[in-house]
């Protein structure tokens, strides 16, 4: 699936956490194009506990969705790539990431976290109330802790195939001559074994051959791409997986690919460079 965004009013926050000054709405089948009054707004609120998290410490991550207007809790969602709720954390530099899928109990969905490193962290919601638009919010959170992180700069790779998984496999990107931001590009992604033969036996990874994400240097632009053809959960093949991505912008986008083997999530990551 493409992404694409639509501006819709900011939720609020906990003191240790505050919205992003934009929140947006993901294209999603016959929502595309309607008009705002038509269905309901949200607010999303993110609490942690303790107020200030501390690096390789637990910290409770909970997190609300209410209706705007009358300010109720809801407590039914529809899945989203088989999930109801994702929430996506990476550092601000880009250096660390992670995809966790979260369940509501009671309207609150909670998890137990404990951030690797001190430092400014983006943390992305991604849900769809039931009988509403499925929308994208986002949260920046600082983390205290000693040592301080390093920022690590990020650079165009100029290896399109890594070693993951403590080279159990090798995952390859294959782009088009140029990315632009003008139209559309298709992204390539395959699997193979240590010994560079192609994985034919990938399980549905999220309903789909692989799941992908990207994001801008800067934390600012958030792309969650799925391949246009969905599998069903007996699904078995492989090795390639085709992303068709819009990129809003010009700049280096980091973007990390998923594939699903043998019940283990393999995940590399590329740097790629628009013009």
């Amino acid at each position: 699936m493409n992404s694409h965004a639509d501006h819709i009013n900011h939720s609020a926050a906990s003191p240790s956490s505050r919205a992003e000054d934009k929140t947006h709405t993901l294209e999603h089948g016959a929502h595309i194009g309607e008009k705002a009054s038509q269905t309901p707004v949200y607010n999303v609120n993110l609490q942690t506990d303790p107020a200030k998290p501390t690096a390789n410490a637990a910290t409770q991550l909970a997190i609300t969705v209410t209706e705007q207007a009358a300010g109720d809790t809801i407590k039914e969602f529809e899945l989203v790539h088989e999930k109801p709720m994702h929430l996506i954390i990476v550092r601000d530099d880009l250096s660390y990431f992670e995809h966790l899928h979260l369940k509501p109990q009671n309207g609150v969905f909670t998890t137990s976290y404990s951030f690797p490193s001190p430092g400014a962290y983006k943390l992305w919601v991604d849900v769809k109330p039931k009988g509403g638009r499925q929308f994208l919010t986002a949260f920046r959170l600082h983390v205290e802790g000693q040592p301080l992180h390093k920022r690590i700069p990020l650079a165009v790779d100029n290896q399109f195939t890594k070693a993951v998984m403590n080279g159990q496999y090798r995952v390859s990107l294959a782009l088009p001559s140029e990315l632009g931001i003008h139209h559309g590009a298709n992204l390539k992604f395959s699997i193979a074994d240590v010994n560079g033969n192609p994985i034919t036996d990938l399980q549905p990874m999220l309903g789909a051959k692989a799941h992908a994400i990207i994001i801008s240097e800067g934390v600012r632009d958030f792309l969650h791409v799925h391949p246009q053809e969905e599998v069903s959960s007996s699904w078995r093949g492989g090795p390639d997986a085709i992303f068709h991505a819009q990129f809003p912008k010009a700049g280096l986008y980091k973007t990390w690919v998923q594939f699903q083997h043998h019940d283990k999530t393999i995940t590399a990551d590329f740097v790629v460079q628009v013009k």
